[in-house]
């Protein structure tokens, strides 16, 4: 695999999640910009309260360099 290839790391990704018993967060496909844009905008951008290893429940950051 040559430097900023990154056309395996689907495959990649779930190998080392299933090594640590991954419960949530298997890949499924590589996102394009547009969609690596919206996921930081929405997902990376909220506060999560967890219990145990469940998220059960989640509120928006406040970071005025993201909005």
């Amino acid at each position: 695999m040559e430097k900023g290839d990154y056309s395996d790391a689907v495959s990649q990704h779930n190998k080392v999640w299933s090594l640590q018993y991954g419960q949530i967060g298997e890949a499924l496909t590589i996102l394009s910009s547009e969609e690596e844009v919206a996921y930081i905008n929405t997902t990376l951008t909220r506060s999560l309260t967890y219990s145990g290893n469940s998220i059960v429940g989640w509120s928006k950051k406040q970071n005025p360099e993201i909005n």
